[in-house]
């Protein structure tokens, strides 16, 4: 019986050889790899061999796969492998605090190389709505705000009988409002008010009641409060300089006529006293003159 030889190659690498009778078939390998390439069969047909004969792997070149990372900043949210000219698929919409997601800086839907793919965020446009109480003053306009900015000062209200003593967070007027403070919510404001008796009087220019006061019999005592903690922060007696504060004074001014004959300024940022003993002059003379 004639039998002829049939080697099956690899390339250079001889995959196997076995005799096979004159005219049958003979059995292939289990088929041969290399990498980065795919095997798609035998350069020639071998089922009925009549002769010695070589048999030769073919490969053709596999598609290239590339690495695609996702990235929140130095997180890495997701690495995958994607075949030359397919698409990655990018994870959950990541988060930052204060920002919007708007998408990747880059796109990764025909990959031809390893990439590194960054989420994009921009400042949250958030706003918030922060209203006024004036509780029964003149209404103050409410201001829209961004997240994260600060509080416009509104100009100090006003109410008939009363004289404003300050921005409160809370209704019970415990914690003074701080306009440096970054809004994150919608909140209100409230006014608080200090009342003054019947027999008080409102002065349209102190400087006008010190020009008409017996400046001999005048002893003043100046003293500034706090603006955030409305305590006293400084105290003198100083007539002359007193009377110069006083004269450049633009705020609305209040004489209570009280035992303790104070005068007290709402001011913009702050309120302030002056003591002084023992004459004034009377509003009535100082408009009859």
């Amino acid at each position: 019986m004639h039998t002829v030889t049939v080697k099956f190659y690899n390339g250079k690498t001889l995959h196997k050889s076995h005799n096979v009778i004159c005219g049958k078939a003979a059995t292939a390998p289990k088929n041969p790899s290399k990498t980065g390439y795919t095997f798609t069969g035998w350069d020639k047909s071998f089922n009925k061999v009549t002769k010695n004969l070589t048999v030769n792997a073919v490969f053709k070149e596999s598609a290239k796969s590339y690495t695609v990372k996702f990235y929140n900043g130095s997180k890495l949210l997701k690495e995958q492998i994607v075949k030359s000219d397919k698409s990655a698929t990018a994870p959950k919409d990541p988060s930052k605090s204060g920002y919007i997601f708007t998408g990747w800086d880059k796109a990764f839907n025909k990959v031809a190389k390893d990439l590194i793919v960054n989420a994009v965020f921009k400042p949250n446009a958030t706003t918030y709505t922060v209203s006024f109480n004036t509780g029964g003053g003149l209404k103050v306009a409410s201001q829209t705000v961004k997240s994260g900015d600060t509080v416009k000062k509104p100009k100090d209200p006003t109410r008939e009988g009363y004289i404003f003593a300050g921005w409160y967070s809370d209704p019970g007027f415990k914690t003074l409002y701080s306009f440096s403070v970054k809004v994150t919510k919608s909140i209100i404001i409230y006014a608080k008010w200090e009342k003054y008796s019947n027999n008080s009087k409102i002065l349209p220019d102190l400087a006008e009641v010190m020009e008409n006061s017996h400046a001999d019999d005048l002893i003043l005592i100046w003293i500034w409060r706090d603006s955030t903690t409305n305590d006293f922060i400084d105290k003198y007696v100083n007539k002359s300089r007193a009377v110069h504060v006083q004269s450049t004074y633009t705020g609305t001014i209040i004489l209570e006529a009280t035992s303790a004959d104070i005068i007290k300024y709402a001011g913009i940022n702050e309120v302030q006293e002056l003591s002084f003993c023992p004459r004034i002059p009377d509003v009535d003379e100082i408009d009859s003159e």
